[in-house]
C-alpha cells in the first residue's frame, strides 16, 4: 500500500509571468520528511530579500553548525494567527474591516484552476478572470 506522501509529485516547479513581464518561480516540496520548512527569497535587480528563519538555538560542535527545523506549522505561525485574529476582532468592533475580500478569494481560485490546467503543458496558461465588480473598488 502506498503512503499518503506517494500521491504527491515532489518536487514541483511553478512558473508565473505577470502582465508586466516579471517572472516568478515557486518550488514546492509537499511532503518533506525532515520537518515543516518554508523558505522564501525575492530576487531583485539590486539585491535579495529572504524570509527569516524562526528563532532557534544554533549549536556549534564537532566542526558542525546545527539548528532545529520545526516539525509543525503551528510552531512557526501560531503567533501570526493570534495577531491576525485579534486584529480582525478589533476591526469588527470598530466597524472597519480590512484584509482580503471575497474578490481576492475568487482571484486565488481562478489562479489555482489555471495552475492545475497547466500541469504537463510546458507553456504558460493564462489566468482568465471576469471584470472586477465596482463593489470591490
Amino acid at each position: 500500500m502506498n503512503s499518503p506522501e506517494a500521491q504527491y509529485h515532489n518536487p514541483q516547479l511553478v512558473l508565473l509571468q505577470t502582465e508586466s513581464g516579471a517572472t516568478i518561480d515557486i518550488e514546492v516540496q509537499v511532503s518533506d520528511a525532515y520537518g515543516y520548512d518554508i523558505q522564501c527569497q525575492v530576487v531583485c535587480e539590486n539585491g535579495t530579500i529572504n524570509l527569516p528563519e524562526p528563532d532557534s538555538v544554533t549549536v556549534r560542535q564537532n566542526a558542525q553548525i546545527q539548528y532545529d527545523i520545526l516539525k509543525d506549522w503551528k510552531d512557526r505561525f501560531i503567533t501570526a494567527y493570534d495577531v491576525e485574529l485579534n486584529n480582525w476582532v478589533k476591526a469588527v468592533l470598530n466597524n472597519n474591516l480590512t484584509g482580503p475580500s471575497s474578490w481576492d478569494g475568487y482571484a486565488a481560485c481562478v489562479a489555482a484552476d489555471a495552475l492545475n490546467a497547466s500541469r504537463g503543458q510546458n507553456e504558460f496558461v493564462p489566468i482568465k478572470m471576469i471584470d472586477k465588480p465596482e463593489l470591490y473598488d
